[in-house]
């Protein structure tokens, strides 16, 4: 289980950076739909940034 854990945040970078370089470089047309490829990461690094945030307040507070 924790080998999953170790390649699935590299895998979910990689989606978002992807996608982006994907889209800047082939000249289609730009919507925001196609950026929804990327949402689940998007979503995975955002609850992961604010679990951090909040564990490092609680850190912080007891000293």
């Amino acid at each position: 289980m924790a080998t999953r854990d170790v390649r699935l945040w590299p895998a979910a970078a990689a989606l978002i950076i992807g996608v982006v370089v994907f889209h800047a470089v082939v000249p289609a047309s730009f919507g925001y739909r196609h950026l929804t490829q990327a949402l689940p990461s998007w979503a995975m690094m955002a609850a992961a940034g604010t679990v951090g945030s909040a564990a490092g307040s609680v850190r912080s507070d007891r000293g």
